[in-house]
């Protein structure tokens, strides 16, 4: 099994990481993925080890 990080630091990374990881998973669910984000992550199966709002980052716009 391969394990794939995901790390987003706000909203809009959230969102495209969620995509890329239902991508993986629909392809291949032998992945384990893990990572730093929020919500959309964990939506889309992501093991959270952290979850964005207890970080102090700023993106370039809000989704």
């Amino acid at each position: 099994m391969r394990d794939i990080l995901f790390v987003a630091g706000e909203a809009s990374g959230d969102l495209h990481a969620a995509g890329v990881a239902h991508e993986l998973r629909a392809r291949n669910a032998a992945f384990q993925l893990v990572g730093i984000g929020g919500d959309e992550m964990r939506g889309a199966g992501v093991h959270l080890i952290e979850h964005v709002e207890r970080l102090a980052v700023m993106g370039f716009v809000e989704v």
